[in-house]
């Protein structure tokens, strides 16, 4: 799952979908929650779990509530919304949330992930859309974005090889400062 991608369309979303700040809040919090929960597979892959807990608690506090009623009435506004699924679980034991992604390009799978002795079902990407070749992509109609810190690529374009890439982003830089910073820090 990408974090930008559902905030993207989470806010296209609400613009035909109104809710109030509290529920807004509280979607925010619960991606918090499950981005907090991500974890490596054994070859270092960093993947969201489809399932995460969120203490009732921890909920209340964040959100300024001062009964755990209304943290049921407003999960329970957030599954009609469609936004995300609950499962209770024993006892006073935190229950499971499960966010409903807008991209539709991901699927469940699974993945045996650090620290877990058991696979873990997880977010996966299942395809890509006006594909690019030769950089990471954030490829889906909510997000199109080319995913680098230093320089960005034109629709259709081929990403730069790193070193254009960091002569891109030293342009950039200096075009800000009005001068070459880099040769002022190597001397």
């Amino acid at each position: 799952m990408n974090y930008l991608t559902e905030l993207l369309a989470f806010y296209h979303w609400l613009s035909a979908h109104p809710m109030p700040a509290l529920l807004q809040a509280y979607w925010h919090l619960l991606m918090y929650f499950n981005n907090k929960s991500a974890l490596p597979d054994v070859s270092g892959v960093w993947h969201w779990p489809v399932a995460f807990k969120a203490p009732n608690s921890v909920v209340m506090a964040n959100l300024g509530l001062d009964d755990r009623r209304k943290v049921m009435r407003q999960r329970s506004k957030l599954i009609e919304a469609g936004r995300v699924t609950y499962e209770k679980d024993t006892g006073n034991r935190a229950g499971w949330y499960r966010m409903v992604p807008f991209d539709k390009g991901l699927a469940k799978g699974w993945a045996q992930l650090e620290k877990q002795k058991q696979p873990t079902q997880v977010w996966t990407q299942t395809g890509t859309q006006n594909g690019h070749t030769g950089g990471l992509f954030i490829n889906n109609a909510l997000n199109n974005k080319h995913a680098s810190l230093y320089s960005s690529i034109p629709d259709g374009g081929v990403a730069p090889s790193p070193e254009a890439a960091m002569e891109a982003m030293k342009r950039n830089v200096n075009s800000v400062f009005g001068t070459d910073i880099f040769k002022l820090y190597e001397e």
